[in-house]
């Protein structure tokens, strides 16, 4: 009797990580993964070939160059052997530019928070982001400034 069921799971999860999660309009495009660090549910930007590929963010990256969330939408070959959410580097991916994803966050999130990514890491925050423009009267230099922490880049996404 020692195994015998003693459990009933019954709240599984949503969604897995890096699927559409409603199917509401979106805007998606297809593209071959350049490099073998695009994880399914991240922010890439545009590869090599910016018409057909696409790429990991990089530190240094920029919010002006997130391109969109990769999406795991097909079975492909286990070249790792382990069970990752990595895309092989060639396959064809879609990348949502607009739409629901789900995502995997390092912060619990509530409806219109903004959607921040530290390039260099890849983690994923939410936030309520506050923006904060500074004049410099003497040198006449506008800065706008943001509450996202070090490292941290805005994705448009909320």
């Amino acid at each position: 009797m020692s195994n015998f069921q003693n459990q009933a799971n019954i709240s599984m999860g949503l969604g897995k990580v890096g699927t559409i999660s409603r199917r509401n309009p979106l805007t998606h495009l297809s593209f071959l993964a350049e490099g073998n660090n695009i994880v399914s549910g991240s922010f890439v930007k545009r590869g090599t070939n910016p018409e057909g590929q696409a790429k990991a963010l990089e530190a240094g990256d920029t919010a002006d160059l997130i391109l969109g969330v990769a999406v795991f939408e097909k079975y492909q070959v286990n070249l790792s052997g382990q069970n990752t959410l990595i895309i092989n580097e060639g396959e064809e991916m879609t990348v949502v530019l607009k739409g629901y994803v789900y995502i995997q966050a390092s912060t619990a999130s509530s409806v219109g928070d903004n959607v921040i990514v530290n390039p260099t890491t890849g983690e994923i925050r939410t936030l309520v982001l506050t923006y904060t423009t500074t004049a410099n009267l003497t040198s006449g230099a506008v800065t706008t400034t943001n509450n996202a922490p070090a490292g941290f880049i805005d994705t448009g996404f909320k």
